[in-house]
Parts: C-alpha cells; sequence; structure tokens
C-alpha cells in the first residue's frame, strides 16, 4: 500500500535499524577509504588517494547523520547533516575514476558532475529543511541525476576503457559504479512505498558492497 509520501515516510525509519545499518556501512566505507589510502601510498597513485578522501566523506554522512545525529542523539530530522558529506564524497569519488583510467573527457564529465551535485546538494536541503514532500523538482530529479545518471553514465564511459584495454581494473570500476547507481534507484523508487524500512537497508548496503568492488580493481 502506498505511503502518505513527502517528509513523513521517514517516520518509518525504525532509529535502532538506522544506527545499525549506519554503523556497519559507515565501518565499511570507513575500512575500505583507509585501505584505498594505503594502497595509494604503494602504488603512489593520486586518484586513488582522491577515492580514499571520497569514500571517507561518505563514511561520515553515514556515521554522523545514523549513528550520532539519530542514533545517538535522538534528533528528529537528519538527513541534512549528511547531505554536503555525500555530495562531496560522491563527486571525488567519480571525479577520481575518470582520472584512473585518464579519460579525455575528464574535465568535462567533472563540470556536468559538479552541477549535478550542486543541484542535488540545494534540493535536497531545500526538500528536507523544508519539510516539503517529495517534489520532482526538489528530490527525484536531482537525486537520479546526481545518485543514478552520474555513476550510470561515468561507469559507461570506463566500461568502454576495458572494451578497448581489457584492462581489469577497469571492469571493476564500472561494475561498482553501476552496483551505486542501482542502489539509489532502489531507495528513490522505495520512498514512495510503505517499505522504505527495507528499501534503504539494501540501498545502504548495495553502496558499501560497490565502493569494495572497486577497491578490489586496485588489487
Amino acid at each position: 500500500m502506498p505511503a502518505a509520501g513527502g517528509i513523513g515516510a521517514l517516520a518509518l525509519l525504525d532509529p535502532a535499524t538506522l544506527l545499525q545499518l549506519g554503523l556497519i556501512v559507515g565501518i565499511a566505507e570507513l575500512v575500505v577509504a583507509i585501505l584505498a589510502f594505503w594502497r595509494a601510498k604503494v602504488l603512489g597513485l593520486d586518484w586513488l588517494r582522491l577515492f580514499g578522501l571520497g569514500v571517507l566523506l561518505l563514511s561520515l554522512a553515514q556515521l554522523l547523520c545514523k549513528v550520532i545525529a539519530r542514533g545517538i542523539f535522538h534528533l528528529p530530522f537528519t538527513y541534512p547533516v549528511g547531505v554536503p558529506f555525500k555530495t562531496a564524497g560522491l563527486i571525488l569519488v567519480l571525479y577520481s575514476m575518470l582520472r584512473a583510467i585518464d579519460h579525455p573527457k575528464t574535465k568535462l564529465l567533472t563540470l556536468l558532475g559538479l552541477g549535478a551535485g550542486v543541484y542535488f546538494f540545494v534540493g535536497s536541503m531545500i526538500a528536507f529543511m523544508y519539510r516539503l514532500r517529495f517534489e520532482w523538482w526538489s528530490f527525484h530529479v536531482p537525486h537520479l541525476l546526481f545518485l543514478v545518471a552520474g555513476p550510470l553514465i561515468i561507469g559507461y564511459y570506463i566500461f568502454k576503457a576495458y572494451l578497448e584495454t581489457r584492462d581489469r581494473s577497469a571492469l571493476f570500476f564500472a561494475v561498482g559504479l553501476w552496483i551505486y547507481a542501482v542502489a539509489s534507484l532502489v531507495v528513490i523508487v522505495g520512498v514512495q512505498l510503505t517499505h522504505i524500512n527495507v528499501a534503504l537497508s539494501y540501498t545502504l548496503i548495495a553502496r558499501a558492497i560497490a565502493m569494495i568492488i572497486i577497491l578490489l580493481g586496485t588489487v
């Protein structure tokens, strides 16, 4: 049965579940970030260092929003806490992937990603801070552009590079980004349903797995 929609749907999220999920996913992403920094130092790869920083910010988004703000302090409205970290983190991850394959359109795609990121940040803050419903212009479109289309498109370009070079790393990068995109689409759809808990659970776990798969591409 469809939910009433809007911000009220977030009330379906159990704080204890959020704390556990946020802690598990946040720690998993933190481990990925630490390993990425270590691998970057060993291999001398600047792009991998940027990837590690991006995942670290994504980890902070989980820990600050779902663990500290919601789980520990029981704040009723915590989503905006994670938005800045998620925005900056994903931009860095996408940029690092383009740097990894030295794509000729890195600058253009990065500018488009920045634009989508700014739209996502502003739209999310407006929607959640003013308790608006999940309107298409402030929630659906920016989420689809930044969290779904961005990883899908960049994953496509990286997969094309894999087909040309047969570089195993590129295949891992593309698959990781596509998993992240699909996971983001799941939670966007789940917002409209009463089963948002299930959608969010799968999404958070899948996003962490996506970062792990990308890191495995460096092994």
